[in-house]
């Protein structure tokens, strides 16, 4: 499976650990999720397609090659090899979930990891995200709180009275949300004890929510390109407590324009559940895929001609390729889970016994 990445994503070892998973195929083209980034890539492959190996440098660009293990040892002897006897299976799991590949290197890492962290923060999936991001140990407080689910939007307005969910989501509106949040935070340390009081709790969670954002991004720099990771407040219809957008820009070096630009974001409509949505744009050829629920498929579909005639008109894109399929299963915005395998066919009674 050849890749049409730029030369510069390749490490120095010519050698880069990837998952990949096709989302969409159209036109002779195929929709690819490498390590989470949308990279289009000639040929059409089945939706669904999924691949953990290495990503490595060919004379035709680039191309997917081996699995985790070319070496065809087993998951089980390499976790006896790095001291992992205890929580083995679910730390490999974790790892692949997070696309860490499960080899002798990365079991090292978690071993020393598990070594730093407290024995109460120890766990797999932690252990994979901070493999996953290349993160130290001493980033295991705010990913925690992450993956337990803390650090959403909804956590702010939540502790608010009615008067200040309002002011926050009429400044929501009007675009001066994070205006607004500060001047409350200004008020709080003047000694406006009723807005300190409101702001307390959900305010620490605001402010390692950006924590979070500023560990978990990368500005481009030295031909590499950027990841910009961000969470903003989205309010649905009819709802006062806001869904909490997720999203991931890869960002090209601006030596290299030819890369294009890539995003993904998370969201939660409550009329569809989760929606995860993929775009890709190079020079003035826009691809944007939506994963949703598979009832909402054919709605999403019937709106595709108007959406791509107005995006058009607009002059900015000479080619608009919308495309939808069954939303993955993820655990958060950096995991995914395996379909669960088919429940086997009822045995059915024979009357005529």
């Amino acid at each position: 499976m050849k890749l049409s990445l730029p030369s510069n994503n390749a490490d120095p070892a010519n050698i880069r650990p990837v998952r990949a998973e096709v989302v969409a195929s159209e036109g002779g083209r195929s929709l690819l999720l490498v390590n989470g980034r949308p990279v289009p890539v000639a040929g059409e492959f089945a939706a669904g397609q999924q691949l953990n190996g290495r990503l490595t440098a060919t004379a035709g660009g680039f191309s997917i090659i081996a699995a985790d293990n070319s070496a065809g040892v087993s998951a089980e002897k390499l976790l006896q090899n790095a001291g992992l006897h205890e929580n083995g299976p679910q730390l490999a799991a974790a790892m692949k979930s997070y696309g860490v590949p499960v080899n002798a290197e990365n079991l090292r890492l978690a071993a020393e990891l598990l070594k730093q962290l407290p024995r109460n923060a120890a766990n797999p999936e932690l252990v994979a995200l901070l493999l996953a991001r290349k993160l130290p140990a001493a980033a295991a407080p705010l990913l925690q709180a992450y993956l337990a689910g803390r650090l959403q939007a909804a956590g702010l307005f939540a502790r608010l009275d009615r008067a200040g969910q309002s002011t926050l989501q009429n400044a929501w509106g009007q675009g001066r949300l994070t205006d607004t949040l500060l001047q409350m935070f200004t008020a709080g340390k003047a000694g406006d004890a009723a807005t300190l009081r409101r702001l307390a709790a959900g305010g620490e969670e605001w402010v390692a929510g950006l924590q979070l954002q500023e560990m978990l991004s990368m500005l481009p720099e030295r031909g590499q390109e950027g990841r910009i990771y961000f969470q903003w407040p989205m309010f649905w219809h009819d709802q006062d407590v806001p869904d909490t957008l997720e999203g991931e820009a890869f960002v090209p070096d601006s030596s290299d324009q030819e890369q294009g630009f890539s995003l993904r974001l998370l969201v939660n409509p409550p009329a569809f559940g989760q929606v995860e949505v993929a775009l890709h744009q190079q020079q003035k050829t826009l691809w944007v895929h939506f994963g949703v629920a598979e009832e909402h498929i054919d709605l999403f579909k019937s709106i595709f001609a108007a959406t791509r005639a107005r995006v058009l008109a607009s002059g900015d894109f000479d080619q608009v390729r919308l495309t939808v399929g069954k939303v993955r299963l993820l655990n958060n915005f950096f995991s995914t889970t395996p379909e669960p395998p088919p429940a086997p066919p009822r045995p059915k009674l024979d009357l005529k016994a």
